[in-house]
């Protein structure tokens, strides 16, 4: 019992203190994206995130003082690593691995439409938690030309149900800023 009170008062900081390092956007840092991270130390009256293979700026976004990480290229982990002064103390707090993943890239939220109803077509990155804006500016369903992105019935008039259509998207990353093609095969139904 003596020996575990000597070793409370030799390192109060690895016993008592507690670190958490967030990710709200996501469980995987992305290769080509501005990655927010958070940190938090109890305990520490100034803290601090450095990372191995990649790089790190202090930033607040949404009035949240937080990280922004960006992997190096090629990089399939990034290891950030937290550290901050108590009691005029530099310390260490620990280090966590991230995987580093591609970022998927946008595609259809849906691979139907109704020929009677018609649809408006969205863009989303699945399999992440990250939710970009795209802006769809035109497309072109087989032969005919839409402008935005509500596909009428009018347009689907001359297709039968079960019918797969192609659909030709130029799109926009709202934040970005930056134009794309996507395209995706449509199934016509009821």
């Amino acid at each position: 019992m003596k020996f575990f009170i000597f070793l409370m008062a030799l390192f109060p900081m690895i016993l008592f203190s507690q670190i958490s390092i967030g990710l709200p956007e996501c469980n995987v840092l992305y290769s080509g994206y501005d990655n927010i991270v958070t940190l938090g130390i109890d305990g520490c009256d100034q803290s601090m995130l450095s990372c191995a293979g990649g790089t790190i700026r202090k930033d607040t976004i949404n009035g949240l003082y937080c990280y922004v990480i960006n992997p190096s290229p090629g990089a399939t982990q990034i290891k950030l690593t937290a550290s901050g002064k108590s009691k005029g103390k530099s310390l260490t707090y620990g280090s966590i691995n991230y995987l580093v993943k591609p970022l998927p890239n946008p595609s259809l939220s849906t691979y139907t439409i109704s020929k009677s109803i018609g649809d408006t077509l969205r863009l989303e990155r699945k399999n992440t938690y990250i939710q970009n804006e795209f802006i769809i500016l035109s497309c072109r369903v087989m032969e005919a030309d839409v402008v935005g992105n509500v596909i009428t019935p009018a347009v689907l008039s001359a297709f039968e149900v079960g019918q797969l259509i192609s659909i030709n998207l130029i799109a926009m990353d709202a934040k970005t800023k930056k134009q794309f093609t996507l395209v995706a095969a449509l199934e016509i139904t009821e």
